[in-house]
């Protein structure tokens, strides 16, 4: 039978304090919820199993030789051996929020995903194979954070947190399933090759998020996504469905849906300030994906 503790710290470790990943040690999941007054930074190291986000602020990760930056809007899935460096820079109040999975988290969900309800009748643990998660940053949808408030503010009943992490963790093996379906869109045919460009259009994709008012045109954002020009337009239109400019306009008309709801910005500062130059093409785009003119739906 696979039991596990859970320990939760209102710190992180001190650099050299920090526990390699050990597939021996006692099993244990550990919760880091800590609010930094400083920098923090930590040298490369092997992990465990784990789910990272950064609220109230961001930090900068090297993950397996690639650059991360996670904010509260993402949440990184990190596979068990991952190499591992953190750099938060000091930020008022930021707070990094880490879950390092035991194992037997993983071999109890893979066991119930991957096995018939016969075969986990005679072996609750049957047959459970570990799979490498695909290493992006995931959107941390409402219902996933339910789940972290109630780990970070609910019940300490050992029984509640327990089943909060269960379901978390299950959240993120469904979605690394629908992200193995998106990479399956690519027209290549090795899988290393499809993982490359999966990671590369998703940089493309995280800058216009990020940087939605700026002055983005094609170049600037392939040059982000290190892909020619038109690369990238054939690539992102095979994976997402749609071009960059159609998904930065998209962005940018959420972001005003969102300001002409909770500011008091006049219409104008809006379309300003989320990178439209024109009011009428501001205004008709607007009106095409919401039904409503920008005025028509702030007074309704």
């Amino acid at each position: 039978m696979l039991l596990y503790s859970m320990v939760i710290f209102d710190h992180l470790p001190e650099p050299n304090s920090i526990h390699e990943h050990d597939e021996k040690r006692e099993p244990t999941t550990r919760v880091i919820d800590t609010v930094l007054q400083s920098s923090y930074f930590h040298p490369k190291h092997s992990s465990p199993l784990g789910f990272l986000c950064t609220f109230n602020g961001s930090g900068n990760y090297l993950i397996n030789q690639r650059y991360y930056t996670i904010s509260g809007l993402y949440y990184f899935p990190l596979n068990a051996n991952s190499q591992i460096e953190i750099e938060i820079p000091a930020q008022r109040g930021v707070n990094p929020f880490f879950i390092l999975f035991d194992s037997t988290v993983a071999k109890s969900v893979n066991s119930v995903y991957q096995n018939s309800v016969l075969k986990l009748l005679d072996d609750p643990y049957f047959s459970s194979k570990s799979s490498s998660l695909v290493e992006r940053l995931n959107h941390i949808d409402s219902s996933m954070h339910t789940l972290i408030d109630t780990i970070r503010y609910g019940s300490l009943d050992k029984m509640a947190l327990q089943e909060a992490v269960f379901e978390l963790y299950e959240k993120m093996i469904s979605a690394d399933h629908e992200n193995y379906i998106e990479i399956s869109k690519l027209k290549t045919t090795k899988w290393s090759t499809k993982q490359e460009l999966y990671y590369r259009l998703y940089k493309a994709k995280h800058l216009m998020v990020e940087c939605y008012a700026q002055n983005l045109t094609l170049e600037v954002i392939a040059s982000h996504a290190t892909l020619n020009s038109f690369h990238l337009l054939r690539l992102f239109k095979q994976l997402f469905g749609q071009t960059p400019r159609q998904y930065l306009e998209s962005v940018r008309l959420e972001k005003a849906k969102e300001l002409l709801l909770t500011s008091d910005q006049s219409i104008s500062e809006i379309l300003t300030g989320i990178g439209f130059e024109s009011p009428a093409s501001f205004s008709h785009l607007f009106k095409r994906k919401f039904g409503l003119s920008p005025k028509n739906f702030r007074g309704k």
